[in-house]
């Protein structure tokens, strides 16, 4: 009897652990990475155009991929959203 009790206790427990974790969450750190990565980026691009290294066309096109990185920051910020959402839009700006 105690162990069955004992073992409903665990799983009600193990249920609420798991429930928390899985729930939407808003993620500040995640915001600001990503907010600084954009900025870096956009310097980058800027510094890349500046030198020669980037042609236009090049610097355009990095410009547009950012641009739609962006669209999708915005729709992220400030709400309720899993971390696997925004850990998608870092490994983007990770790319570009």
């Amino acid at each position: 009897m105690k162990n069955s009790a004992l073992l409903m206790v665990l799983m009600v427990l193990g249920l609420a652990l798991f429930s928390g974790c899985a729930t939407t969450q808003t993620w500040p750190d995640h915001e600001r990475n990503a907010e600084d990565k954009m900025v870096f980026i956009q310097e980058k691009i800027g510094d890349g155009l500046k030198t020669g290294t980037l042609s236009p066309d090049q610097s355009q096109m990095f410009l547009t991929t950012l641009k739609g990185i962006r669209t999708d920051y915005t729709e992220l910020r400030d709400r309720k959203v899993y971390r696997r959402d925004w850990k998608k839009l870092l490994v983007r700006l990770d790319l570009l």
